[in-house]
């Protein structure tokens, strides 16, 4: 079934479900999928990204902001993921612009609540310094 957004192009979510299987080819590769707007955002007419992780049938990686009240938009995220019975191998903290409370404050509260997944926070960094953020690696291993 497809759907149209605003842009006025169709949006068929069994045909992106198929071209990202297809990039899936190598086990000896780490493949990241990026989804949109959150776990529970729409992606095509009655499918939300919950749908789409469900049928790559792959783990998710959560990554969610520092913004105020991310701490509660990141534990609803996690507790819609575990009511739908996906994996969630860790949650990125990507440090939000302009952001009022301290990433590291963050990070900690949220590592608080999740206990048993691991919590990796990215600081916002210039272009020039990516090489300093975190192996994000670590979280992808042990579900490969």
């Amino acid at each position: 079934m497809t759907t149209r957004w605003r842009e006025g192009r169709s949006l068929s979510f069994d045909e992106v479900v198929a071209f990202c299987r297809r990039q899936l080819v190598r086990r000896d590769e780490i493949t990241l999928i990026e989804a949109v707007g959150g776990v529970m955002a729409p992606m095509a007419q009655n499918r939300l990204c919950t749908d789409f992780a469900r049928a790559l049938d792959l783990p998710v990686l959560l990554v969610v902001g520092s913004y105020l009240g991310t701490i509660s938009h990141t534990l609803t995220a996690v507790a819609a993921l575990k009511a739908e019975g996906l994996p969630l191998i860790g949650v990125v903290i990507s440090e939000s612009e302009d952001s009022p409370v301290p990433l590291a404050e963050t990070q900690a509260a949220i590592v608080h609540q999740l206990r048993k997944i691991p919590v990796i926070s990215m600081p916002r960094l210039p272009i020039a310094r990516w090489q300093e953020q975190p192996d994000l690696t670590v979280l992808l291993s042990e579900s490969i």
